[in-house]
């Protein structure tokens, strides 16, 4: 008896879970298929990867029509890429094409390639995107499919713009377009609103501002139109709309039509209540009229949600972080306006990188492919040679031989990439270490104009350093006493000052508290906690923490005859502490650390 309660309290807790997840969805039976996936992707984005991941997981819909992997990869591909998470769509997409090219399945190959172009595009993975465009025009070619030539030709024209050669690249897009519209092509009224955006968006960069509102116009007559066969997603009709007004309203405002401009906005704000979107090119009219705190709110919320989607490396979110940091600093915002601009920086070397690597990942498939078809010829023919029992042998072999050099590969590729965040915790530490030098010496040459804050995170004030003796409420109570109204030379130059002493002279890592430090530097005690807060931009504890790490990286990196316990007593830590603070802030031990660097 207590068998079978246990049993049945198992089954309970399997299946709860999926039906009350069901229930708090809300999701009618007659959407529990692939229509369900695309009526939700602007609005409940959730419901859409809940019916995906029930349609995975039983193969079928609530019809019972079954949905092979294609049709799974390139219903979960449009999810994510309607949702603007192109990273993950392409993915997914990518799987798609392998199968329907073994299928040799024309229309779908067509459709996923010109799926992926767009995601590329979305993404800014240009060299993706081309090689797409040039696969697509050579397919396109052989098929003797006028329309989807005229496709590759309008992402060539595309391309040719991002590259700096505009009239060349709109010549090619203008005449592309005349074939989509006098086309029957099954996506027709999807390819005008995507090509009428970016022709708009390109006359634009090209300051031909009459054309640009020309092709919104076009975009406008579109709006609401769909392709036979095609249901519309909830709300799209408004989110089309919303794309027209976002287009509309900086081109009429250059245009001196402010009026039309402004009516633009205001029913673009209208229509986020509904569709909850955002658009990037409305960015450029409200910095251009000065509505700096709009700018930065839409931004704001814009980042917010790149950031839960984990979509940060794209070409969208760095033109996000660009205008949010100029609108910054011209409401004197200097700080955060500092900080997004060293993001930009950031996330464009992350960008130039991810095209890298994407390239090679394609040339290792490539590889791959090559050298598994080579193997699978061999196998075929090895089974004619020794039948029906030799085939199941082989096929044997090559499933463990195949599995071991994936295991190989992954192993490597993680040594890979652990050496190369070790170096980049590396250099970063002594880029930093050298530029705080550089600056706290300079600063006893000339005054210091504006305060230096760093953006990096760092560990939580750790109990058992010299400098965290004090509590936390002492630490209120000297910043609420402390911290004057408004920052001036004389602080900041104190500041500064002090900064110079502790690095030059390493007091980070002498066994000092606080009363001590203050002593040994001659500052008043009443000034200590505030001057960090304002010039440092953190508390003093975590400033020297901070320091302390920095100096640990290089000891680890250019010492070592040092053992890790010796690090932590030269930085001024205990094993335990450093070991904590050191895997909080960089990800790693620092053993795994100088490990990474012994071949360096």
């Amino acid at each position: 008896m207590n068998t079978l309660r246990c049993f049945h309290i198992c089954l309970l807790f399997f299946f709860a879970p999926v039906m009350l997840a069901q229930h708090s969805m809300s999701i009618p039976d007659s959407l529990m298929n692939e229509d369900g996936v695309y009526y939700y992707m602007f609005t409940s984005p959730e419901k859409s990867k809940y019916i995906m991941s029930q349609l995975r997981a039983k193969g079928k819909d609530n019809s019972g029509k079954k949905l092979s992997e294609l049709d799974l990869d390139y219903l979960e591909g449009d999810m994510y890429y309607n949702t603007g998470q192109y990273i993950t769509a392409i993915h997914f997409y990518e799987e798609a094409l392998d199968v329907a090219r073994k299928k040799n399945d024309e229309s779908t190959i067509f459709d996923l390639m010109h799926r992926l172009i767009s995601s590329f595009e979305g993404c800014g993975d240009t060299s993706g995107k081309i090689e797409m465009a040039k696969a697509m025009g050579e397919y396109a070619r052989e098929r003797g499919n006028a329309v989807m030539r005229s496709v590759a030709l309008f992402e060539l024209g595309s391309s040719l713009c991002n590259q700096g050669k505009r009239d060349n690249g709109l010549e090619k897009m203008v005449e592309a377009n005349k074939v989509m519209e006098t086309s029957n092509y099954a996506h027709k009224y999807d390819n005008l609103r995507y090509q009428y955006e970016l022709m708009a968006l390109e006359y634009r960069k090209a300051a031909n501002n009459e054309q640009a509102l020309a092709m919104c116009e076009k975009l406008k007559g579109v709006i609401g139109k769909f392709d036979k066969g095609v249901k519309p997603m909830e709300h799209e009709i408004e989110a089309q709309e919303q794309l027209y007004q976002s287009l509309a309203a900086p081109i009429l405002a250059r245009l001196g039509r402010k009026e039309e401009a402004e009516q633009a906005y205001n029913r673009f704000n209208e229509l986020k209540v509904i569709t909850g979107s955002k658009n990037r090119t409305l960015f450029t009219y409200l910095f251009e009229s000065k509505r700096y705190g709009d700018l930065i709110k839409q931004a704001k919320e814009l980042e917010a949600k790149s950031i839960e989607r984990n979509d940060t490396i794209n070409a969208g979110f760095t033109s996000l972080v660009k205008y949010m940091a100029m609108a910054q600093l011209e409401t004197g915002d200097y700080h955060n306006a500092a900080v997004n601009f060293k993001r930009l920086v950031a996330l464009r070397d992350s960008i130039n990188l991810r095209d890298f690597q994407s390239q090679a990942l394609q040339y290792d498939t490539l590889y791959e492919v090559e050298k598994n078809e080579a193997r699978a010829k061999y196998y075929s023919e090895r089974s004619r040679i020794y039948g029906i029992v030799a085939a199941f042998a082989i096929l044997g072999l090559f499933v463990l031989l195949f599995s071991m050099m994936r295991v190989v590969k992954m192993n490597k590729e993680m040594r890979r990439k652990n050496k190369i965040l070790a170096r980049t915790i590396g250099d970063l530490s002594k880029a930093q270490h050298e530029t705080s030098l550089a600056m706290s010496k300079s600063s006893k040459a000339a005054p210091v104009e504006e305060p230096v804050a760093e953006g990096e995170v760092v560990a939580d004030e750790p109990v058992d350093a010299p400098e965290a003796e004090e509590t936390e409420q002492e630490d209120e109570e000297n910043e609420d006493s402390a911290v004057p109204a408004e920052t001036n030379d004389d602080d900041r130059h104190r500041f500064l000052s002090i900064e110079h002493e502790i690095i030059e002279r390493r007091l980070y890592a002498a066994n000092l508290n606080r009363e001590q430090l203050i002593k040994e530097l001659g500052v008043p005690r009443a000034q200590f906690a505030a001057l960090f807060r304002a010039y440092a931009g953190e508390s003093y504890p975590k400033y020297m923490n901070r320091l302390r790490l920095r100096e640990a990286v290089r000891i680890l990196r250019e010492s070592p005859q040092f053992t890790v316990d010796a690090v932590a007593a030269e930085c001024g830590m205990s094993r335990q502490l450093f070991y904590m603070l050191f895997k909080e802030q960089y990800g790693i031990t620092p053993t795994e650390f100088r490990a990474m660097h012994k071949d360096d």
